[in-house]
């Protein structure tokens, strides 16, 4: 399955409120979008991603996802992604989300990327992670306000000045 999202704040793939649970296999996501996310779960929501290729342009893209809120949790298994745009980020996790993703590798060539991040009560869990941030004033893995983080074998690459690995 190809999905394509244009528009400027759009998410390619929504799942909100409690009980809604959406699983995919083998998905080509493309954004071209200023803002946009390629997977948004909220509010309880549940996201199941196996063997999928993301890739995104524009300004501020939430290049894989953003997941957010009590109860909200995704799974993300088998993923290679590719940001570019400038102030984008990979894996987000706040408010109370739950993520674990394995198996995922996350290119950025754009400045101001950050491969990972987590805040506000939120909970990532990860295994076998690649983030390669080709640009400057990147950030690999980023913790921040009452978070758990948890990562087995991992590696940050970056060649470029102003970059924080974790």
């Amino acid at each position: 399955m190809t999905i394509k999202a244009t528009g400027n704040h759009s998410p390619s793939r929504l799942a909100s409120r409690t009980g809604t649970t959406i699983t995919t296999d083998k998905m080509l996501i493309i954004t071209e979008g200023e803002s946009s996310e390629w997977f948004k779960v909220h509010d309880g929501a549940t996201a199941i991603v196996n063997n999928g290729i993301i890739n995104g342009e524009g300004e501020s893209c939430n290049t894989d996802l953003l997941v957010f809120g009590a109860k909200s949790n995704l799974k993300r298994n088998n993923i290679a992604i590719t940001l570019d745009g400038a102030h984008g980020e990979g894996v987000v996790a706040e408010r109370g989300a739950k993520v674990k993703i394995e198996d995922i590798t996350i290119n950025s060539t754009e400045e101001d990327f950050v491969g990972l991040l987590t805040q506000n009560q939120s909970q990532l869990k990860g295994k076998n992670i690649t983030i390669n941030a080709k640009a400057k004033n990147s950030r690999g893995v980023t913790a921040l306000t009452n978070r758990e983080v948890v990562i087995e074998e991992i590696k940050i690459i970056s060649k470029k000045e102003n970059f924080y690995g974790m």
